[in-house]
């Protein structure tokens, strides 16, 4: 405060005995600055509206360009002090009731705050798989439009080799929409008149233990590496086999499950290379000492998957899950616990 007077003091019997000091008002920074003979500014006033007073800021070192000088606050410590003292004898006179709501409010307002970031973490997510799965639905309808009028040719009488097939199904790029049909691009491998091998998505190859033809379609009845039986529906099979043999690999089961509850669900994204899948919702937790088999069918989250490195997301109310792992072609199942960190 003695040096904010004395400037003060200084500067006015400078502005009335000589003309060693000039005042301007710069109005980018709305504010008064006196400069020296030289030219050098040696200090500014600026209204601090807020204590309704002018404030003086001395420049100490003339060449710092975005620190002009240290800051002649007019701090009062002992009513600072007087303040927060009072403020703290104010909670501690609270009931223990009082304290408690205040301490639950403080709790939920953090549990609201943390759900809306992972709610938008997770879109941001399933927005890019759904794009990822939008192009393949997109694809997909176009494949149908171009095979529904076509015949669908007898095998039996298909010399060895492998073909381009396509497989039937309906699907929808969101909720909204209605499921439409499509045809995805696999491949068959036929011996001695028989189907004996089906390349899938993710280019994963299962054996194919019976084959059904109707007029519409070929029923393959698939084998997973757990020994589960699917059905598959091919709608299109192209009567020209394939030069070269397609890129196939053995699937690896990719299991996904938690020991925290967190809240009523956890989403899992996966990203493989560029692209993103969004694969579904855990809805169950397990003990911490659970011991899972690799034929695990409920409360998990299970897809088969080829070889290559992979990252994941999980999205909980409050939580969020990332992670790498890596899939080898010798892996007959890999698992991902979600445990509380």
């Amino acid at each position: 405060m003695k040096f904010t007077l004395y400037l003060l003091i200084f500067l006015n019997l400078s502005f009335c005995f000589s003309q060693s000091v000039v005042q301007k008002y710069n109005s980018l920074y709305n504010r008064y600055e006196f400069f020296n003979e030289s030219g050098e500014m040696i200090a500014y006033k600026t209204y601090n509206s807020l204590l309704n007073q002018w404030e003086i800021y001395s420049t100490e070192d003339n060449n710092r360009k975005t620190d002009y000088g240290k800051y002649v606050a007019p701090v009062n410590l002992e009513l600072l002090a007087r303040v927060m003292a009072q403020k703290q004898a104010r909670y501690d006179n609270l009931s223990y009731e009082q304290k408690r709501r205040l301490s639950q409010q403080k709790a939920y307002r953090n549990y609201t705050n943390r759900q809306n970031q992972v709610t938008d973490e997770f879109f941001k997510f399933h927005d890019k798989s759904k794009k990822t799965y939008s192009a393949i639905v997109k694809s997909g309808i176009k494949n149908f439009k171009e095979n529904k009028n076509k015949d669908l040719k007898n095998i039996l009488t298909f010399s060895d080799g492998w073909y381009n097939c396509f497989f039937i199904s309906e699907a929808q790029s969101s909720v909204e929409e209605t499921p439409k049909a499509v045809n995805y691009e696999r491949c068959l491998q036929v011996l001695n008149g028989k189907v004996i091998n089906y390349i899938g998505n993710y280019n994963i190859i299962y054996p194919v233990i019976n084959t059904k033809s109707s007029s519409s379609f070929l029923t393959l009845t698939i084998e997973t590496k757990l020994g589960k039986q699917e059905n598959v529906l091919i709608y299109a099979v192209s009567d020209k086999p394939l030069k070269r043999v397609p890129e196939f690999y053995s699937g690896i089961s990719k299991i996904f499950y938690t020991t925290v509850q967190e809240g009523s669900k956890i989403d899992i994204i996966i990203k493989h290379k560029n692209g993103y899948s969004y694969l579904g919702k855990i809805s169950e937790y397990w003990k911490d000492e659970t011991i899972l088999n690799c034929d695990i069918e409920k409360g998990v989250i299970k897809v088969n998957l080829p070889p290559g490195e992979y990252e994941y997301f999980a999205f909980g109310d409050t939580k969020i899950w990332k992670g790498e792992f890596s899939l080898n072609e010798n892996d007959y199942c890999h698992k991902t616990k979600l445990i509380s960190n």
